[in-house]
């Protein structure tokens, strides 16, 4: 009994490492990839406190150059607002 559960342990490691390296390697490793910016983007992003960084957006282009901006007086209340609030509410 206990080589089978050291067995089913050893193969449930391997899946989550496996799983690991294949998400990792999908969200970090290579060229970015997405969708134009058809003019939604922006009323999306924005009640988020996302901005275009360089303040202005070209149309049906792909832009991936954001700045997100903290509001709040101390850490906590920044990281608060940032994750639980929505700008203006």
């Amino acid at each position: 009994m206990r080589q089978r559960d050291t067995a089913l342990f050893i193969v449930n490691c391997l899946l989550i490492l496996s799983v690991i390296a294949i998400l990792g390697s999908s969200l970090f490793i290579g060229n970015s990839v997405g969708l134009s910016d058809n003019g939604d983007f922006n009323r999306v992003i924005t009640p988020n406190r996302i901005y275009y960084e360089d303040g202005a957006r070209e149309p049906f282009v792909f832009t991936d150059r954001f700045k997100l901006a903290f509001e709040g007086d101390g850490r906590f209340e920044k990281i608060f607002n940032t994750l639980f609030t929505l700008d203006g509410r």
